[in-house]
C-alpha cells in the first residue's frame, strides 16, 4: 500500500505483546533504532515496558490516548468556534505524524470502493486524517490502520457531522431564580459512556453570575426570553486491521465520539419586585465532549478482526432544553459506518 508506513508508528519500534484475553506478556525483545523520530505506539503496549528505544535515542513517544485527546480539545474547538485553538491542535497531530488524507487515497489504503470525484481531503466539511501502528495479540501481529473524520473548522453549512442552530423560548409562569433552568443537556450512547463533558443543569440564578448582584436566590422570575446559539461536532474513528501485510484491511471498529456548544443569552427579564434587571451580562455558555466506554479500543478491533465481526462504540444524540424544559433542539446523529459516508 502506497501510504501504509507513511506514519512513523509503523516499523518505528518493535512491539511485544502476547495476550490471554486482555491481559499482555511480554516476548523477547527486539531494538529498533528510533533515533530522531517519534514513535506512535499502542498504551497497552506501553504500559506493559514493551516499547524498545536506545538510551540515547532522540526519540518521542507518543500514544494513542495522546492522540485520543487532541482530538478531543480539537472537537470542542470546532463547536466552540476556536480556529486559532484548532490550527495550533492541528499542527502538533502533523508533527506526531497523523497525516491528512483524500477518500481516493483511503480508498488505496484500504481497499474499499470511493467515489473518484472525491479530490479534496475537506470534501462536503469534512476532514480525513490517518496514522498507522502495530497491535500483538494472542502471539500474533495485526497492521492497524485508522482513519479520523472530523468536521472542517469554520465550515459554514451543516454536514453529516457537524449541526448548527438558534432557537429563543420563553417562559410561561413563574419561579424561583435558583429553581427555573436555564439550560440541560444530556447525552445517549450505544454501549455506555466513558466521560460526559456536554451533560450540564444550570437555573438561572447559578448560570448567570450578572444576575446574582442584582436578585436572590428566592426572587420571582415572572418573565424571561432567553436565546439560545448551539453547535454539534461528530468525531469518527475507523479502526482497519488486517494480518497479513499482502492482504486488504478489514474495517473492525467504528467510533463516534461527539462535542456540544450551547451558547445563552438572556434579552428580558422581569423580577416581581425589582425593577430595571440589567441584562447586559446575562449571557453565557457551556461546551464539552462525549466519548463513549472503549472508544478507539484497538483489542475490539482485534478480536472482531478475529471473530469476523465489527465492533462499534458511539455517542448517538444530544438533547438540549431550555427554559421550562423546552426543547432547544434534540439532536440525533447520523452516524456514518465507513469514512465515505461522512462526506455525504
Amino acid at each position: 500500500m502506497k501510504f501504509f508506513g507513511k506514519s512513523v508508528a509503523l516499523g518505528l519500534a518493535m512491539l511485544m505483546i502476547m495476550s490471554s484475553n486482555v491481559a499482555f506478556a511480554a516476548e523477547p525483545e527486539q531494538t529498533t533504532d528510533l533515533q530522531g523520530k517519534v514513535a506512535i505506539v499502542e498504551d497497552d503496549m506501553l504500559q506493559q515496558g514493551l516499547v524498545t528505544v536506545p538510551a540515547d535515542a532522540d526519540t518521542k513517544i507518543v500514544t494513542v490516548s495522546d492522540i485520543d485527546s487532541i482530538f478531543d480539545e480539537r472537537l470542542e474547538a470546532i463547536v466552540e468556534g476556536d480556529q486559532e485553538k484548532y490550527d495550533e491542535l492541528t499542527e502538533i497531530l502533523r508533527s506526531y505524524g497523523v497525516e491528512e488524507v483524500t477518500l481516493p487515497e483511503i480508498a488505496e489504503l484500504t481497499g474499499e470502493d470511493m467515489p473518484a470525484q472525491q479530490s479534496s481531503s475537506t470534501r462536503n466539511g469534512i476532514t480525513y486524517e490517518t496514522y498507522n501502528t502495530t497491535y500483538k495479540y494472542n502471539g500474533k501481529s495485526y497492521d492497524i490502520l485508522r482513519i479520523l473524520a472530523t468536521p472542517v473548522s469554520g465550515y459554514k453549512n451543516d454536514t453529516i457531522l457537524y449541526k448548527s442552530g438558534d432557537v429563543t423560548l420563553k417562559n410561561s409562569k413563574s419561579a424561583g431564580a435558583n429553581s427555573m433552568y436555564v439550560l440541560k443537556s444530556t447525552v445517549s450512547s450505544v454501549a455506555g459512556l466513558a466521560s460526559n463533558k456536554i451533560a450540564v443543569a444550570q437555573t438561572v440564578y447559578n448560570f448567570f453570575k450578572g444576575i446574582r448582584d442584582q436578585v436572590s436566590s428566592t426572587s420571582e422570575i415572572t418573565n424571561i426570553k432567553a436565546s439560545y446559539v448551539w453547535n454539534t461536532a461528530l468525531g469518527c474513528s475507523f479502526i482497519y486491521v488486517r494480518e497479513n501485510p499482502k492482504a486488504s484491511f478489514d474495517l473492525r471498529g467504528l467510533y463516534h465520539k461527539a462535542s456540544a456548544s450551547i451558547g445563552v443569552t438572556i434579552p428580558q427579564i422581569s423580577v416581581k419586585g425589582h425593577q430595571n434587571i440589567e441584562t447586559s451580562m446575562l449571557q453565557n455558555s457551556h461546551s464539552g465532549v462525549a466519548t463513549p466506554v472503549n472508544y478507539d479500543n484497538t483489542l475490539k478491533a482485534v478480536q472482531g478482526f478475529i471473530n469476523k465481526k465489527q465492533y462499534q462504540s458511539s455517542v448517538e444524540g444530544v438533547k438540549m432544553t431550555g427554559i421550562e424544559g423546552k426543547t432547544i433542539k434534540n439532536m440525533t446523529f447520523n452516524l456514518p459506518m465507513t469514512p465515505s459516508e461522512a462526506g455525504y
